[in-house]
């Protein structure tokens, strides 16, 4: 089982960092070092790679008390603002 995890793993971390999908595609990635779902560091070697392959990433880290998806809820005027940075740098109108 555990190998099958790995194997997973790495063909999901190799379809996400591919060259071609995201290359032009503006990224949002907001994240938090309490997330007990996805590694801190995980999230960012995620941003690192990205940015590398020259993919326009923006990164969010919240601080406060704030887990796996849970930003909206915890610090929603914080999340709002990410969101509509993303959307006013693609020339969308946002209502958040």
């Amino acid at each position: 089982m555990a190998s099958e995890i790995r194997r997973q793993h790495q063909t999901y971390w190799a379809d996400i960092t591919s060259e071609s999908p995201l290359r032009d595609v503006k990224t949002l990635v907001v994240y938090s070092p309490k997330d007990k779902v996805v590694k801190h560091a995980t999230i960012l070697k995620f941003v690192r790679t990205l940015g590398g392959l020259g993919c326009p990433v923006t990164a969010h880290e919240f601080t406060g008390d704030s887990h796996h998806v849970d930003h909206v809820v915890k610090e929603p005027g914080k999340y709002r603002e990410a969101c509509s940075s993303l959307f006013d740098s693609v020339g969308l109108t946002s209502k958040l």
